[in-house]
């Protein structure tokens, strides 16, 4: 064990001077992100002042472009006054110049502190990912010089054997967690696409219903009508091409949802045990039904009311796999926060362990340099 210590002293050495000149990096990339975040807010507001300088630059140039054009006759009789105008629109192009060089400035100093901020964050970033891999390697080194029985450390074998058994029961943990974690996604992209399907069906029923009687704002007729008659037909089709696509939207909606339920039970197959199938709940979109086609083409109010009553047949289906789905996440959630709370004490005994075991190596390795 002497010989190992020895052997990987120098390479331990340089590690930890890695680890300190590195420490510092990831509280310095914390306190870099939101001055970067004023700085750019300051270069918004800089490159708007410099936008609407410029404007007015180009504006008063064109202005004092134009007095210098002005006729030879206009200036004979009228030269004091011209020369007046001329000196003023002169003086106030040369300020909007000198201000829009200003702001311009400003803008090119706020962009380039930001690009060094910017720059220094990443170097910082580097530099906080060699002192993770410093930590790690340091890490590494203890356990290849401890692997295995040490002779004579009867307290480090013990806790290492601690240290493993904890690791094995936060690996089955953490990969039940993952699990359960990747179920309640699945289900909560289905939730809300079923959400959606349930809104979009409301908005299809309203939308024939207002299609059935021509509900909307007041119309402006024209004495002989035409106004009114081409606001009501066009109002017609606005609200029958509304249902129309809002139904197909909730037939997307379930195919969505259908198609995450069925990755959430290839995973937990006791997931939504009462959907077999989201087929029976798709909606007549007017294109799967007989009615719906002839309402399509004949498009008059009673078979846009035949239609509105078919649409409302769908209702409690549609809710019913919406309900099911919520319940369904909201279980997975469930689950998931049980795992996380029977996770906690796990990861801290896990922790603990470590920290115990590396502080007992620690001090193994400096006892035994010293007394070399």
């Amino acid at each position: 064990m002497s010989d190992r210590i020895h052997a990987a002293a120098a390479e331990r050495d340089a590690l930890l001077r890695k680890i300190a000149d590195t420490q510092h990096a990831k509280a310095a990339v914390k306190q870099l992100t939101p001055q970067i975040t004023t700085l750019t807010n300051k270069q918004y507001d800089a490159a708007q002042l410099y936008n609407e300088l410029a404007a007015a630059m180009r504006k008063n140039e064109q202005a004092a472009d134009k007095l210098r054009d002005h006729s030879s006759l206009r200036k004979f009789f009228h030269r004091e006054k011209v020369a007046a105008e001329s000196e003023k629109a002169e003086d106030l192009y040369i300020a909007s110049i000198g201000w829009a060089k200003k702001a311009e400035v400003k803008l090119a100093l706020v962009k380039k502190e930001i690009a060094d901020l910017k720059q220094k964050r990443e170097d910082l970033r580097a530099m906080d990912t060699a002192h993770n891999y410093a930590l790690g390697s340091l890490d590494a080194l203890y356990n290849s010089v401890f692997d295995g029985p040490t002779p004579g450390l009867p307290n480090e074998d013990a806790l290492e054997a601690t240290v493993t058994g904890a690791q094995e029961c936060y690996d089955d943990v953490q990969a039940r967690l993952s699990h359960a974690m990747a179920v309640a996604n699945n289900l909560d992209k289905a939730h809300q696409s079923a959400q959606y399907a349930v809104t979009a069906l409301g908005l299809a029923l309203k939308a024939s219903e207002n299609d059935i009687f021509f509900m909307g704002p007041p119309v402006t007729v024209h004495d002989n009508g035409t106004a009114a008659d081409t606001y009501s037909y066009n109002r017609h089709h606005d609200y029958d091409r509304t249902e129309r696509e809002m139904l197909q939207s909730v037939n997307k909606s379930l195919a969505e949802a259908e198609f995450y339920v069925c990755a959430a039970r290839q995973m937990d197959p006791t997931v939504a045990p009462a959907l077999f199938s989201f087929t029976s709940q798709q909606v007549d979109d007017g294109t799967s039904s007989a009615l719906g086609v002839i309402d399509r083409y004949l498009d008059n109010p009673v078979t846009d009311l035949l239609f509105h009553f078919k649409i409302k047949d769908g209702i409690d289906g549609v809710k019913y796999v919406e309900e099911v789905v919520r319940e369904s996440w909201s279980k997975a959630e469930e689950k998931v926060a049980a795992i996380e709370t029977e996770k906690k004490p796990v990861e801290a005994a896990l922790d603990d362990g470590r920290k115990q075991l590396m502080d007992l190596r620690v001090e193994i390795f400096e006892k035994t340099l010293k007394g070399s």
